[in-house]
């Protein structure tokens, strides 16, 4: 573990710096992203049903020849794939998913949302992180809360996660297990005392990750947060996870690790659609500055690109606002411009012909 340096160095997350990311296109990073040809897609109203809109979905499916399963629902944010218990039960047991990419849709309703997490960039980020790397880690390689061993501490199962720990005893409890890669993520579900979501992560007896990110009490739904470490070489390693928090019934809530190596061949593409750009003035929206905007903007970037330093096929796509034709509602584009739009992702990826 000598090639551990400062926590900055340890932890993979927001030091890319955004203007230079910015310069380098509509799909970021090369090689291209791969729809294979079963794929899911995770989003919210711009790709769910029951809108008066064609799902941007079904465009890309018809334009490739391809079928693909729709998570998307109205609404959501980018944590949904990861809090919401049905989708991430599939994401960690159904091993139909290991050979299938994912499109990833959100950001429009995270930067109109009014909840804290949202306003502070690495909060957000490492929520964002969350997904994205749920999304790409290779499942084969993840190791559930359950799976480590109960070291110090009372904790529990949790019955609508049952790969999930709760924590219900004093600070210092820990759990640990052996991981072979050279990175390792480790992911948690925050809960409404602040006070709570509180953890250290240690490596091979050193301490890589001391941190807890403010969430407003009263939230009414949790949000994910996951840290991503570069150990610097494969290991094996001893992943140790503590609870700094306050303890008490439910207080802490561990979801998941993974343990990988660069280029994994077992990683999943995923792709993130990034949202369009409004106009703020003179529009007849119901929240979201542009300060919001940019935080979510910098999120869901900050956030592939530490995938995209791991060696995860995790690919941007930002959207030409250019040629997007708004609804009456002033947030939803038209069928057209989705159709549009899918057409220009197709253009910069591949696809199982």
């Amino acid at each position: 573990m000598s090639r551990l340096g400062p926590y900055n160095q340890r932890q993979i997350d927001g030091d890319f710096v955004l203007t230079e990311l910015q310069k380098l296109g509509n799909l970021v990073f090369a090689p291209k992203f791969h729809l294979t040809k079963e794929w899911v897609l995770h989003g919210d109203s711009l790709s769910g049903t029951g809108f008066p809109w064609t799902p941007l979905g079904d465009f890309i499916r018809d334009i490739t020849n391809t079928t693909y399963t729709n998570n998307a629902i109205g609404g959501r944010c980018i944590e949904y794939p990861v809090v919401e218990d049905d989708l991430m039960a599939a994401l960690m047991t159904d091993f139909s998913l290991a050979n299938k990419s994912t499109v990833c849709q959100f950001g429009v309703n995270d930067y109109r949302s009014l909840l804290t997490l949202y306003k502070n960039q690495y909060a957000y980020q490492q929520n964002a992180l969350s997904t994205l790397l749920t999304l790409s880690v290779p499942q084969n390689k993840i190791i559930t809360a359950q799976e480590f061993e109960i070291r110090t501490g009372t904790w529990v199962d949790f019955a609508a996660r049952p790969w999930a720990l709760q924590n219900t005893s004093r600070a210092g409890s820990y759990i640990e297990t052996t991981v072979v890669g050279r990175f390792i993520s480790v992911c948690f579900i925050l809960l409404s005392d602040a006070s709570n979501n509180l953890w250290s992560i240690n490596v091979d007896g050193v301490e890589v990750n001391y941190n807890t990110i403010p969430k407003l009490v009263g939230e009414n739904f949790g949000q994910s947060f996951s840290v991503l470490i570069d150990t610097g070489e494969s290991g094996p390693h001893v992943l140790r996870i503590v609870s700094r928090g306050a303890g008490g019934a439910g207080s802490q809530w561990v979801d998941y690790a993974c343990a990988f190596d660069y280029n994994d061949p077992d990683a999943r593409n995923v792709l993130m659609v990034l949202p369009y750009v409004y106009d703020y003035q003179g529009r007849g929206d119901t929240g979201g500055s542009i300060d919001d905007y940019n935080i979510v903007m910098g999120g869901l970037k900050n956030a592939a690109e530490a995938c995209k330093k791991a060696g995860l096929p995790v690919f941007l796509y930002q959207p030409d606002n250019a040629s997007v034709l708004y609804r009456d509602d002033f947030i939803h584009p038209t069928s057209t411009s989705l159709n549009i739009l899918a057409k220009d992702i197709v253009k910069g990826i591949t696809y199982a012909e």
